[in-house]
């Protein structure tokens, strides 16, 4: 009877063992949607978070969101040696209808030239932007009145630096004097 009592201890042991590994929390990644929204409601710690758009960067994964409807902000995961995104940073712009993010700005070592990323919130007044960067010019059209996300691949650099403008446009494409983004 006494080598029974050891080889049971020795199996509750080992179930015991399976359930706590099976039972423990497992880490979030940016690897879908809903892994995503726990994330970015975790980061902002309170309010409501409307994903906007999620793209695969080379090894990065970027997705734009508004926080609690007005705030525009951007999440960057990268991939790991498993294949999951792992979040890495996050950047919100708040008290203007049009945030303008650049991801050369957010550390993303990608082979082609960094790129503008335009996000708007529904009260966004602005149509178009100029944008003017080392002598590349390109105007984007924005939708008026609605949450939306452009891009904007700016030629990669020679010299790894850049110098840009913008200038913006109401709907009749009339300049815009003011504005706080830039």
């Amino acid at each position: 009877m006494r080598r029974r009592n050891p080889l049971l201890f020795a199996v509750v042991l080992v179930v015991g063992a399976v359930i706590l590994f099976w039972m423990r929390e497992k880490p979030l990644n940016g690897n879908d949607a809903e892994s995503i929204g726990r994330i970015l409601l975790e980061q902002e710690q309170h309010g409501d978070v409307t994903i906007l758009e999620i793209k695969d960067v080379e090894k990065y994964r970027v997705v734009t969101y508004l926080h609690n409807d007005t705030n525009q902000a951007l999440a960057m995961f990268r991939k790991n040696a498993k294949g999951n995104y792992e979040w890495v940073r996050s950047e919100k712009q708040t008290g203007e209808p049009l945030a303008i993010f650049n991801t050369s700005l957010l550390y993303m070592d990608v082979q082609e030239g960094p790129s503008f990323i335009f996000v708007t919130n529904s009260e966004n007044q602005v149509a178009a932007v100029q944008v003017e960067v080392n002598g590349f010019s390109e105007k984007i059209e924005l939708p008026v009145g609605e949450a939306a996300v452009k891009w904007l691949d700016i030629p990669k650099s020679g010299e790894g630096q850049y110098a840009f403008t913008f200038t913006y446009f109401d709907q009749d494409g009339n300049e815009i004097e003011e504005m706080g983004n830039g």
